[in-house]
């Protein structure tokens, strides 16, 4: 359902420029830490829980996570919209 809002976001920015577009783009950016998540899901229906990339795309998923979901979606927020 969020992407959908996403996708409406992104064509309602084309409109109504703004705030809208904004929301829409920061949403679909924050979307990067999904493939991570997907492809931990693909190693373990592989069996290859135990090997070493399950351990390093364990650690980038965290990373990525919190790098662009934590900080970069506060600083857009914090800067775009409340100064």
């Amino acid at each position: 359902m969020h992407h959908f809002a996403g996708i409406v976001g992104a064509l309602a920015s084309i409109h109504l420029d703004g705030y809208f577009g904004s929301i829409a783009h920061l949403t679909m950016f924050t979307e990067i830490s999904t493939n991570n998540v997907n492809f931990r899901v693909l190693l373990t229906l592989c069996g290859l829980g135990d090997h070493p990339l399950y351990a390093v795309n364990g650690i980038l998923m965290t990373l990525v996570f919190f790098v662009v979901r934590v900080l970069f979606y506060s600083w857009v927020i914090i800067f775009k919209f409340w100064l």
